[in-house]
């Protein structure tokens, strides 16, 4: 997106202007309010995103009064437009017509150190000072933008650092997706919040995750009924164990190798689900089953004890986690489908 005459340096004087130029009913003016920055993951299909701000600069979306607010650089990159900055009338113009991009930030280029690792802490702790800037006016394609939050009440473009910032509800609802905040269950652990942009789901494609989670959720079943005739097993000898050990391998194959269903957002859980299956098989159905377990100048040790070792070490970590991931992969695919049923 190229940003042409963009005079930042003079925008945040100007921003003490208030007009109220998007046509809202009493917009509010002009005026400073504390953010929090918002650390949380944002996914646009299968793109874990970065955020980089009109100056090139990576950032951090901000989150203001339950709204979570991105650049205008991010904005236009997922509208594939060209922005133009009118510090005379206060206009931010859009113009789509490109290629939509999401920039990945496990990607070349996706994240960039921080300068100064001190303020940035202090910027996470206490949050910004930025600027509430209902004079903004934003034009997309020739029509002036209302942005409304979650539950249709106005909220304006935020200005902070040089940048302007654009409610990211707005933003996917113009790059036609919808929009997902799925907070994680133990609010505790907020940092592990997500909030996903993805295309409708279409129902042979609810269908199809619904499968695939169903699949899943039988062959973890079958898993576990394996490993507890293992646990249990008393009279058996090395050769029953190891044909054990072979079946618990073909129920794990079987599971990392489900076809995963064509929903973009469910990609990385999927991927999750197909990883702790390969771990299962490679570190410790594969190890345990070697029928060479001994090393030089140690006495073997009876099966058992490989049976014991083995069955707390899955039970403890592998299937514990491979049993969360398959849930939270149910979780995400119902809280997604209920989504889109309310929007309707």
């Amino acid at each position: 997106m190229s940003l042409k005459h963009w005079f930042f340096g003079s925008l945040a004087a100007g921003l003490i202007l208030s007009g109220g130029v998007l046509s809202y009913a009493a917009a509010p003016a002009a005026e400073e309010v504390h953010a929090d920055v918002w650390r949380q993951t944002v996914q646009v299909e299968n793109v874990r995103v970065s955020f980089f701000n009109e100056q090139g600069v990576e950032c951090d979306p901000l989150a203001y009064q339950g709204t979570i607010y991105i650049p205008l650089r991010t904005a236009g990159e997922w509208m594939g437009a060209d922005a133009v900055w009118d510090q005379d009338t206060m206009t931010a113009t859009l113009t789509t017509g490109g290629e939509p991009y999401f920039r990945d930030m496990y990607g070349p280029g996706g994240q960039t150190p921080v300068e100064d690792p001190e303020e940035y802490d202090s910027i996470l702790e206490h949050g910004v000072t930025a600027r509430l800037s209902p004079d903004i006016t934003v034009v997309v394609d020739g029509e002036a933008q209302r942005f409304v939050n979650a539950g249709g009440a106005p909220v304006y473009p935020v200005s902070y650092n040089g940048s302007i910032y654009l409610p990211a509800r707005s933003i996917g609802h113009l790059c036609r997706k919808e929009v997902l905040w799925f907070p994680w269950p133990d609010r505790s652990q907020s940092f592990l919040d997500c909030v996903y942009f993805y295309d409708s789901l279409t129902g042979a494609k609810i269908t199809s995750g619904q499968n695939y989670l169903n699949r899943c959720d039988e062959l973890l079943a079958e898993l576990t009924d394996q490993k507890n005739e293992i646990k249990a097993a008393q009279d058996w000898d090395e050769a029953e164990f190891s044909a054990a050990l072979d079946k618990l391998r073909a129920t794990a194959e079987e599971l990392a190798g489900l076809a995963w269903p064509d929903i973009s957002f469910l990609q990385t859980g999927c991927n999750g689900t197909t990883g702790l299956c390969r771990e299962l098989i490679d570190q410790h159905i594969d190890l345990y089953g070697n029928p060479d377990h001994s090393w030089p100048g140690v006495d073997p040790e009876p099966w058992q004890s490989w049976r014991d070792t083995f069955i707390s070490s899955i039970e403890g970590d592998t299937l514990r986690l491979l049993e969360n991931r398959i849930a939270e992969n149910h979780r995400l695919l119902d809280a997604a489908v209920e989504n889109q049923t309310n929007a309707l």
